[in-house]
């Protein structure tokens, strides 16, 4: 993204219900933006509060794009929306380059368990778990366990994947070999009749296979 100052990150941000886009606080952020046709993703300024259902530990780190990466602030929640977060400069581990924001979300023990909780799919690794949840992304994905990095999602690859593929996001590679392996005429027809979904214009919505 374009980054925030510190005015964003203690004003706009934190206002519930408020979102930061056409208003007074972007022309001043962000001049000329609105000109160039810019179409923001955000529209209710609720979107942000919603990382605070995965832990109450989150941390917001947010460079400006126009800013030397020194600028690279740090806004701090130990404990959700119950206290008051903190600003600070961010540290060298944590400065962002480029601009941009980068929102850390440390899970409490109940979601964690709740996302491995898969039920009768518990043949489902926890990278597939992350890729299952977060399906249609519009951004890349990248998981790092152990010191090693792996990429799970490319922005909107759902859209352009096998079928094959799309199946094992949606059930879990170990499910799906099972299910090929019992019912292959079945399995070809799945195949076969997934296609996508578009709106009037052209835009791609969906995919659905009946």
């Amino acid at each position: 993204g374009l980054g925030m100052s510190s005015k964003v990150l203690t004003g706009v941000l934190l206002d519930f219900g408020e979102s930061f886009w056409g208003t007074n606080s972007m022309h001043e952020e962000f001049p000329g933006l609105e000109q160039k046709e810019f179409r923001s993703t955000g529209k209710f300024g609720i979107g942000f509060f919603s990382v605070f259902m995965w832990g109450e530990k989150v941390k917001v780190i947010s460079n400006k794009y126009n800013q030397s990466r020194e600028k690279t602030m740090v806004l701090d929640f130990m404990k959700g929306v119950d206290t008051r977060p903190i600003l600070r400069k961010a540290s060298e581990v944590e400065l962002v380059k480029n601009g941009g924001s980068i929102i850390r979300v440390y899970l409490s023990l109940s979601v964690y368990n709740q996302l491995l909780n898969v039920g009768c799919r518990d043949n489902i690794k926890f990278d597939e778990t992350v890729a299952r949840l977060c399906f249609s992304l519009d951004s890349n994905l990248f998981l790092t366990l152990k010191g090693k990095r792996k990429q799970l999602i490319k922005a909107n690859d759902w859209k352009k994947i096998s079928a094959d593929k799309f199946y094992k996001r949606l059930f879990g590679k170990k499910e799906v070999a099972l299910f090929r392996e019992r019912n292959q005429n079945d399995w070809k027809l799945l195949c076969h009749n997934l296609k996508l979904l578009y709106e009037k214009d052209g835009a791609i919505v969906g995919r659905a296979c009946l």
